[in-house]
């Protein structure tokens, strides 16, 4: 049963703030999930790049955290390539967002 009328699909957002260190900076990020076969209608631009297209190992971040298109961060033990710049991807603190799988997620969650 759908509880909203007119709303065909719904999935849950998963936000988990992160801070962790690249290149000598504590960086602080927010990242959003999302599922890699139909990403949400994300209010934000693609500057550089694409968004994340696989299950792991990619991440699509603001601008404004100052990491390049190319880096690795590595959060928690996992690995991710910045694959997207962003504009306009931020939380509600105003700090950077990123956007990557929700596999990749759970797993820094963890």
């Amino acid at each position: 049963a759908r509880i909203a009328p007119g709303v065909d699909d719904a999935a849950g957002l998963r936000v988990l703030a992160y801070q962790f260190e690249h290149r000598g900076r504590s960086l602080r990020l927010t990242l959003l999930s999302t599922r890699v076969e139909r990403p949400e209608p994300w209010r934000f631009t693609l500057a550089r790049g694409r968004l994340p297209a696989r299950a792991r190992g990619e991440i699509a971040v603001d601008a404004s955290l100052g990491v390049a298109l190319g880096d690795t961060l590595t959060l928690a033990d996992q690995s991710l390539g910045v694959v997207g710049v962003l504009r306009g991807a931020v939380a509600s603190s105003g700090g950077a967002a990123g956007l990557l799988s929700e596999q990749d997620l759970f797993d820094i969650a963890r």
